[in-house]
């Protein structure tokens, strides 16, 4: 089975991120192309260091910081879809808004769990975990930079609600899916990355030479 080139999943989920978002960042104001953004800007560096590096599967564990964009939203993007097809999904209804995902509590379970679900896979523990980790927690310090006070982040260590708010308050402008600002700068992370991933990743050729 061919494999996808990193870019090629990138295209497959922005596709599905708008999609996703239309209805959702309305419903929710939450920042999904945001979070794509910044998410795939760290994938991009960490990815050149482990090529780099000539670390086995290089080109799998930037994943885990993509895919990981979205799991503190995951009750969210669920509302958003059962909205989007009018759908009924009693659970949802016993979960609040502001959830538990959004703490360093659930970081740390989300982190052992892809690191134990990666080693079952065969792929090393201590990358896995880091990455998750990553991924993760930028979506929660995005999102603390948006709103302030907006969730108990710092749970089970305390339960204030904490947040800086630099963007707020949280309005996205730009067809009700983002917000002009923290999605510009979400872009030039992007560029940045990318030109620094295309100068710095080692060809196919010097690698195998």
């Amino acid at each position: 089975m061919k494999a996808f080139s990193f870019f090629e999943g990138f295209h497959c989920v922005v596709h599905w991120g708008i999609f996703i978002s239309v209805r959702g960042a309305l419903y929710n104001a939450i920042m999904i192309i945001e979070h794509l953004f910044y998410n795939t800007a760290i994938s991009l560096i960490a990815g050149t260091i482990l090529a780099r590096k000539q670390v086995d599967g290089a080109s799998l564990y930037p994943w885990i910081i993509l895919l990981s964009a979205y799991v503190p939203d995951l009750t969210a993007i669920i509302r958003s879809v059962e909205n989007l097809l009018e759908l009924n999904i009693p659970f949802l209804a016993t979960i609040p808004q502001k959830d538990g995902f959004h703490t360093i509590g659930a970081l740390v379970c989300y982190m052992v769990l892809i690191g134990l679900l990666s080693y079952l896979l065969n792929l090393r523990f201590n990358i896995s975990f880091l990455f998750a980790g990553i991924g993760y927690g930028a979506h929660l310090f995005a999102d603390a930079l948006a709103y302030p006070r907006g969730y108990e982040l710092l749970w089970p260590l305390s339960s204030d609600n904490v947040g800086i708010g630099i963007f707020d308050p949280y309005t996205p402008d730009i067809f009700g899916i983002a917000e002009s600002t923290p999605l510009a700068i979400g872009i030039v992370l992007f560029v940045l990355s990318f030109l620094i991933h295309t100068y710095f990743t080692p060809r196919r050729a010097e690698r195998t030479g």
